[in-house]
């Protein structure tokens, strides 16, 4: 052998080994030591047996053997006496935070060899120890024998026990890194108190199926004796602090875990990637899982996001950013898929492009969603500092916001009375010969891919008009137009037929859905009317003149505010359109809009769940504005009531109510000039939130 070699080259050998036991003068274990010496040479590759031999100075070797331990760890099968059916397995791996791999070996290969047959494993060995040139690192060592009933199992665990050896090193270098982790005192304590105490949780629940009994267990069959509540709470702060100290110990289950993952792994993503980087992948899926299943039991009504920024180096291929990322669903109803992420990360990144086969979903608990997808530039350069900070900081908000609500579809048969009123009442208004076609625009439903809207046209046939199915083949129209009825509407002058078609225009969704994934229907209904135009020429929409102007009136408020209308696109439109009365979206002027519009972005940048609520005042002309902005949506009801009290009229009082994700804010655009007035108004409102303040204090503490 090559280490034979080395050892007569070097004088000494330089992988001797080490135990608790190495200075013992007992034959037997001299015997056993010896054994286990040479079993464990043979793992370690020649490569590294010839580079190691070869340093001289102590930093050299141990140089040279903390890389040989970033590459473990190793696993290696044979088929040995195959006239006896058996195979041998070998597997040596560092020692610290792999506690229970020995099982977790012995279990995976018996049980997965061969689906559901267990195969036995007749003889087993387990050694911890280290090298004499390098004792500050902990090594594990273990070796299984299976045997096999006939020839034909054994050629058939032959075939998938590559497979098996890959995954269980990809688990085994999870596990280390999850546990690794959760040492880290750069892990927010809170982090890791969570996964600390769903772990203790786990210790009272489930008994410990198999004879290995660690720390754990022989507390916990000491606290079942205990039935004292104050004994179980200091066992259980001893506990907590055992497992801050001990990260080797995480989770006696964790191998199971990881092995539940990895079955989402498939070959092209695998191929690729270095076991070192996929078990980070699944040490972190791991800590997402543990710590949001804790956050979802303490709080379920709340959005909960954990996410991770991982640099990646594929094979063959220049650097890429994986993005791991834990999300629970509030309803049923929710949607949060690929597209969604994807949508969010552009939002924030617009010229990242995907990686072919990157992506990953965890969809294994009900409310509960882990994802991972890597991306890069068209060109393959680099992501710069800014570009992973600005992930950092604005993917989070970005992605709560893309959830996507899918509701269920609505049946409602369409009313003909109600139609035949609407022909009616569009054929009145057609009194002279240069009247417009009268046209009311409906929306009717939604399916998957496509908004429906039923139209109802009245029009007037001069001597060179076409009927309408005429007009429609020859029309370019990017609508699917069918139409359901076609009927006279009475004369004009006794000569010119009123032509009235009901029809239905259908158009693709894709392209109107918002940031948040919610549906625009005005702007589909715009692009229908617009159409319609192309078709008809000029019409009348005789349902939608308020419609227009708040467009135009929206669009005019976009344009002074600037740069800040595109960064708070989805707010805005709901700021706009929540403003009371309704007609006050088109009466009050940009700037006063904007100008509230600003308080609103004030009062939500505020720490709101510590300050209760916050309240932003400004003075414009003959207005005067005011944004409450509160930890709760509670506080509406009792400002409203006291400013109900000084009986101001609907119209010089506008009102504006917005629930921002946790939070709620309620704006009022006053019109007086009248400074005892506005100073009163003002006085009204801090003396409501501050009553409010104290009841909601105490909801928070009762609930505490």
């Amino acid at each position: 052998m090559r280490s034979e070699s080395l050892k007569k080259e070097s004088g000494t050998n330089p992988f001797l080994i080490q135990t608790v036991f190495s200075s013992t003068n007992n034959d037997d274990m001299a015997g056993f030591l010896a054994s286990a010496q040479q079993m464990i040479e043979g793992m370690i590759p020649e490569s590294y047996q010839y580079t190691i031999a070869q340093q001289v100075s102590p930093e050299e070797i141990n140089a040279a053997f903390y890389r040989f331990s970033r590459q473990i760890p190793v696993i290696k099968y044979a088929v040995i006496a195959e006239e006896q059916k058996g195979l041998l397995l070998k597997m040596l791996c560092q020692a610290d935070f792999t506690e229970g791999v020995g099982r977790y070996i012995t279990e995976m290969f018996s049980r997965w060899m061969i689906p559901g047959k267990k195969i036995a494993n007749v003889a087993g060995l387990g050694l911890h120890f280290s090298f004499v040139h390098f004792p500050q690192q902990q090594f594990y060592f273990r070796q299984e024998f299976f045997k096999f009933d006939n020839s034909s199992d054994l050629s058939q665990a032959l075939r998938v026990v590559s497979l098996l050896v890959e995954e269980t090193r990809v688990n085994i270098l999870a596990v280390y890194q999850a546990r690794y982790l959760a040492s880290l005192k750069s892990l927010s304590y809170e982090h890791r108190s969570r996964l600390m105490q769903q772990n203790i949780s786990s210790l009272f629940k489930e008994p410990n199926p198999s004879g290995d009994r660690n720390a754990y267990d022989r507390i916990h069959q000491f606290l079942v004796k205990l039935s004292e509540e104050e004994k179980q709470g200091l066992v259980k702060e001893n506990m907590n602090y055992l497992m801050h100290n001990r990260p080797q110990d995480f989770d006696r289950d964790i191998f199971q875990e990881m092995t539940g993952f990895t079955s989402h792994l498939r070959d092209p993503f695998t191929t690729v990637r270095q076991p070192r980087h996929i078990s980070r992948i699944v040490a972190f899926h791991y800590l997402f899982k543990k710590s949001l299943l804790q956050s979802i039991q303490e709080d379920p009504d709340e959005r909960h996001l954990s996410i991770k920024l991982l640099k990646a180096q594929l094979t063959g291929e220049k650097p890429v950013v994986g993005i791991l990322i834990g999300m629970n669903l509030l309803r049923e109803s929710e949607r949060f898929d690929r597209k969604h992420l994807f949508s969010a990360i552009q939002s924030c990144l617009p010229h990242a492009t995907a990686v072919t086969d990157s992506f990953i979903v965890d969809r294994r608990e009900d409310k509960l969603r882990i994802f991972y997808l890597e991306i890069k530039k068209p060109q393959g350069g680099l992501f710069s500092v800014q570009e992973i900070r600005l992930l950092r900081e604005e993917l989070p908000e970005r992605l709560k916001r893309r959830v996507e609500n899918s509701m269920h579809p609505i049946f409602m048969p369409r009313n003909e009375e109600e139609v035949l009123r609407t022909i009616v009442v569009l054929s009145k208004q057609i009194k002279f010969l240069r009247d417009l076609p009268q046209v009311t625009i409906h929306y009717e439903k939604q399916s998957d891919s496509e908004i429906t809207f039923l139209i109802v046209l009245v029009r007037v046939l001069k001597e060179k008009d076409l009927p309408f199915k005429e007009l429609m083949q020859s029309s370019s129209s990017t609508l699917r137009i069918m139409v359901d009825e076609i009927r006279a509407a009475g004369m004009l002058k006794r000569r010119f037929p009123k032509e009235a078609v009901v029809f239905r225009a259908m158009l693709d969704k894709a392209p109107f859905f918002r940031k948040d994934f919610s549906l625009n229907l005005k702007r589909a209904r715009q692009k229908v009317s617009a159409e319609l135009r192309q078709l008809l020429g000029d019409f009348r929409d005789f349902n939608g003149g308020m419609m227009h102007k708040q467009d135009e009136a929206l669009e005019h408020l976009r344009k002074t505010l600037g740069s800040a209308a595109v960064h708070h696109e989805i707010l805005l439109e709901n700021f706009f359109y929540s403003l009371r009365p309704g007609i006050m979206q088109t009466i009050h002027s940009p700037e006063n809009l904007t100008t509230l519009f600003n308080l609103l972005l004030e009062v939500l940048e505020e720490d709101l769940l510590h300050k209760a609520f916050s309240l932003k005042v400004s003075g414009e002309g003959k207005y005067f504005l005011a944004m409450i902005g509160a930890a709760a949506p509670t506080f509406k009801e009792e400002v409203m009531t006291a400013v109900a009290q000084l009986r101001i009229p609907s119209y010089d009082l506008t009102t504006t109510f917005l629930h921002v994700q946790e939070n709620a804010t309620l704006g009022y655009v006053l019109r007086t000039e009248d400074v005892e007035k506005r100073s009163q108004f003002q006085q009204v409102l801090l003396d409501a939130m501050l009553k409010w303040k104290i009841n909601f204090a105490c909801l928070v503490k009762c609930s505490d």
